[in-house]
């Protein structure tokens, strides 16, 4: 598969769980604690929060292993910095 098809996908599959992160806490959290229901983005931006709350980097035991360890965990803060900022557009 191209990388452009792996790009496509894994933004659906980001959008699709905006979706489901708002569905479920509006049919949940109003009913069981009188919470406002969420917006798409709203949701989206609490799933992002929750994604960056409970990221974890795998090990792999190889020379390079701590670089690689740095560099995952840096390209992991910075998309989900991106990802928060244009989530944060919609959300105002």
């Amino acid at each position: 598969m191209s990388k452009c098809a792996w790009i496509f996908l894994g933004l659906a599959e980001t959008f699709f769980r905006f979706f489901v992160s708002m569905k479920l806490w509006n049919w949940f959290i109003p009913l069981l604690f009188g919470w406002s229901a969420l917006s798409y983005w709203q949701a989206g931006a609490l799933s992002l929060v929750a994604s960056y709350l409970t990221h974890q980097v795998i090990l792999h035991e190889t020379k390079d292993a701590e670089q690689k360890i740095f560099v995952t965990a840096l390209a992991a803060d910075l998309v989900f910095l991106i990802l928060g900022w244009t989530v944060r557009l919609f959300v105002r």
